[in-house]
């Protein structure tokens, strides 16, 4: 088998490597690779010494294929698939685990918040806001609050207006964290020459 013969496998299983992307930006990346192993072949390396720096045709489609799913999750502005791009990211960026954490937390605060609205809804003496002292003590409660001493709800009807507003806030803050995690993740381009 020729130098060339190897280099061409090589590329061929790039391309499969790559198959996940669209055809153009597959191609893009194929010739690119082939442009700069026919410069090692032209300056005198064998295809195993040109192919070292380069490693597995798996492994140098890795990046690109991460860059093809951050950004086709940041174009589809739905919440799930950037989700599931920043998973399959999290075993290697601290970024995306902890961009990940944060649209957790933020999501579950705004799906108990919704919660509190439902159950305002159903039994409106019970979902609120107190506060009541017990010896020296100091307790507040907003939302579900079952034990608190009789006294009256400090919001009413305005514990509506406080869980929607709390539900929608979060639901910024989860979506913008999930955004600012995948913006982070996405390599600057290189100027080509």
């Amino acid at each position: 088998m020729t130098d060339h013969d190897i280099i061409e496998a090589w590329l061929r299983s790039l391309t499969q490597a790559l198959s996940a992307m669209p055809a153009q930006m597959r191609a893009d990346i194929v010739e690119e690779a082939r442009t700069h192993l026919e410069e090692r072949l032209a300056a005198g390396l064998k295809a195993e010494s040109a192919l070292h720096g380069f490693g597995s045709p798996e492994a140098y489609a890795r990046p690109f294929l991460d860059d093809f799913e951050v950004n086709a999750a940041l174009q589809s502005k739905s919440s799930l698939n950037m989700v599931k791009a920043l998973l399959k990211q999290t075993g290697r960026s601290l970024i995306a685990l902890l961009g990940l954490f944060a649209a957790l937390v933020t999501g579950l605060i705004g799906l108990g918040s919704a919660a509190m609205i439902a159950q305002k809804i159903i039994t409106p003496d019970q979902v609120g806001l107190w506060f009541w002292k017990i010896a020296d003590k100091h307790f507040y409660c907003l939302g579900i609050c079952e034990g608190h001493p009789h006294t009256p709800d400090m919001i009413g009807t305005w514990a509506y207006l406080l869980f929607i507003f709390i539900t929608a806030l979060m639901w910024f803050i989860c979506r913008l964290s999930l955004r600012l995690a995948l913006r982070s993740l996405v390599r600057p381009k290189t100027p080509t020459a």
